[in-house]
């Protein structure tokens, strides 16, 4: 039997798939914790909500500005950038080989 893909809170079953899956874990505890996000925002007014949205855009701004400042994760991200290079550039080289390939059968 098919898995049910559509959101268990009839809240969400109308919201984006990739947003209601996340609010979905938060709101019901499968993260280990339980927020009330949903009960809050449905029960707000509509100058309530544009304070939140202000505040969520600020807490996004907030966590960018942090993850592009961690050295750490930076230093990583060059480390993996650089291991990868080797396959991206591989990958690279067979897909152009193979298009010529293909382009060259067809004008056979």
């Amino acid at each position: 039997m098919a898995k049910d893909k559509k959101a268990k809170d009839t809240r969400l079953q109308n919201f984006p798939k990739k947003w209601a899956s996340i609010l979905e874990k938060l709101c019901n505890g499968e993260d280990g914790s339980k927020d009330d996000f949903l009960d809050t925002a449905q029960q707000s007014s509509k100058d309530d909500l544009d304070k939140m949205i202000v505040k969520f855009n600020e807490n996004l701004a907030d966590f960018r500005k942090d993850m592009d400042a961690d050295t750490d994760l930076q230093d990583k991200k060059e480390a993996y950038a650089e291991a990868a290079s080797f396959y991206r550039d591989g990958i690279k080289v067979n897909e152009a080989k193979a298009m010529y390939c293909i382009y060259l059968k067809r004008s056979i």
